[in-house]
C-alpha cells in the first residue's frame, strides 16, 4: 500500500513540474511584435481639396510641377510643428484631350496605411473640349501622416 501512494505522488509531482516548466518556457519566450494585434479595418480619414491657383508657396508649386505629369500617385509632407500637412497629388497622366477630371470616392486608413480610391471621368462625346493634350491631377491635403499612401484606381 505504501508503493502505491508513492508512485502516485511521484506522478502527481512529474505532471506537476512539466507544467510549471511550460507555462515558464512559453512566459519567457520573446514575441518580437509576431503576434501582435493589427487593425486591419479602414476608417473615413478628412481630407480637404487644394485650389492648386490659390497655393503661394513656392517649394509646393515646384513639387507639383515635377511630378504632374506622369501618372501616379505622390506625397509630400510641408508645413510646421502646429499646421504640418501632407500632400497628395494624384496625376493621371497625359491625355488626348480637356475634360478629364479626378474624383476621390474616399480616403480610407487603417494601422499600416492610407488608400486613396479615385476614378476618372472622362468627357462625353458629346462635349465640346479643348483639343491638346492635358495632365489631370488633383491636389489633396491631410494632417502629417507617415503611413504608406496607396492609390486605388476605380
Amino acid at each position: 500500500m505504501v508503493k502505491l501512494i508513492t508512485i502516485k505522488v511521484n506522478t502527481f509531482t512529474m505532471i506537476l513540474f512539466i507544467t510549471i516548466c511550460m507555462l515558464l518556457l512559453v512566459g519567457c519566450t520573446s514575441n518580437d511584435g509576431a503576434s501582435e494585434l493589427v487593425n486591419d479595418e479602414y476608417t473615413d480619414i478628412a481630407f480637404e481639396i487644394v485650389d492648386i491657383e490659390s497655393i503661394e508657396s513656392q517649394i509646393i508649386l515646384q513639387w507639383i510641377d515635377e511630378n504632374y505629369r506622369l501618372r501616379g500617385i505622390y506625397t509630400k509632407d510641408f508645413g510646421q510643428q502646429l499646421v504640418a500637412n501632407t500632400y497628395i497629388l494624384i496625376a493621371e497622366g497625359e491625355k488626348p484631350t480637356g475634360g478629364y477630371s479626378i474624383i476621390v470616392d474616399k480616403l480610407l486608413g487603417n494601422n499600416q496605411e492610407i488608400r486613396v480610391v479615385t476614378s476618372l471621368e472622362s468627357p462625353s462625346k458629346k462635349e465640346l473640349v479643348s483639343q491638346g493634350f492635358t495632365y489631370p491631377h488633383l491636389l489633396l491635403k491631410i494632417k502629417q501622416d507617415s503611413r504608406e499612401i496607396v492609390l486605388d484606381n476605380q
